[in-house]
């Protein structure tokens, strides 16, 4: 075994003319994979909600979780930053960025726009009614699973895998990543409503029409019945978080602005909407004062 007297590292090959030997794994490359892993770590933790949404954390903590160093850890919460997953705190750190209700009819909302010509195209082609039929397949398995109490996000990852093989079955690459990304938003608020309660087992019906329509080779039905789970999904979620009464666990913040003014009673003025903050129940937030023109 010969190791790489610069990195303490060595890799194993196979070659079809020279059988097993080990060479020297390049300094970037390695470089470039604890970043990779560190980001997948951070970020599952985040879309699990296993840090929620809100949390507060530095960079030494998030080290000494993911076993890596500062380097690739710094990596990875660039990354976050531009997925919009971790926000920085000035002299404080960073904080897992809050899901907004906002967050969730826009998402929807659009997932459902690009769906819709995904399975509309996909109910003219016979080869995507097998592959549709056998994520729905593996969807239903994770949702028996959860009803047997042997999994709880048998469901949510089935759904996951159900709307990225969607996606990524057809032909136009940039709107399969597009999508791809949206509906990891969309894993994200699942896995939140997990953590509030509802059972993901529940919704397991969701892709029934829109596999009968595509297999039926109907297109103006598959796209009527997209945009139908869509909506569903969007009343759902939004119709959860507005509900919940204390989200100390969750901390979801449902602000359109997150520097809007948070108050206890509601003063005279404009309509309050609802939000959540980390740590508190219900309140309503009122919309801040316009100051009166100065100019003639």
């Amino acid at each position: 075994m010969r190791t790489d007297i610069l990195t303490g590292m060595s890799q194993r090959v196979t070659t079809p003319d020279s059988g097993l030997h080990w060479r020297r794994m390049e300094p970037e490359r390695i470089a470039r994979s604890n970043a990779d892993d560190a980001y997948q770590a951070i970020r599952r933790s985040i879309v699990t909600v296993e840090m929620p949404p809100g949390t507060a954390f530095t960079e030494n903590e998030l080290v000494k979780r993911v076993g890596l160093g500062k380097t690739p850890v710094r990596e990875a919460l660039l990354r976050l930053k531009l997925e919009n997953l971790v926000a920085v705190q000035a002299r404080s750190g960073y904080r897992v960025a809050p899901v907004t209700l906002k967050d969730v009819r826009d998402t929807c909302r659009l997932l459902g726009c690009l769906e819709a010509q995904v399975t509309e195209q996909a109910a003219a082609d016979p080869l995507a009614h097998a592959r549709l039929e056998q994520l729905q397949a593996q969807a239903r398995h994770g949702a028996e699973t959860d009803r047997a109490g042997e999994t709880s996000d048998g469901w949510v990852r089935g759904d996951w895998q159900f709307h990225v093989g969607l996606a990524r079955g057809q032909d136009n690459q940039l709107q399969a990543d597009v999508m791809t990304r949206l509906n990891q938003l969309v894993l994200r608020f699942r896995y939140l409503a997990l953590k509030l309660g509802v059972p993901g087992h529940l919704l397991a019906h969701q892709h029934d029409d829109l596999l009968a329509a595509v297999v039926a080779g109907d297109q103006a039905a598959a796209r009527k019945a997209t945009e139908a789970g869509w909506r569903e999904t969007e009343a759902g979620l939004l119709g959860l978080l507005s509900a919940t009464e204390s989200v100390q666990s969750t901390n979801v913040w449902g602000a359109a602005d997150k520097n809007a003014f948070y108050l206890d009673a509601v003063p005279a003025g404009p309509a309050p909407t609802d939000v959540f903050e980390p740590g508190l129940t219900r309140q309503t937030r009122q919309q801040p004062p316009v100051e009166p023109s100065t100019t003639a």
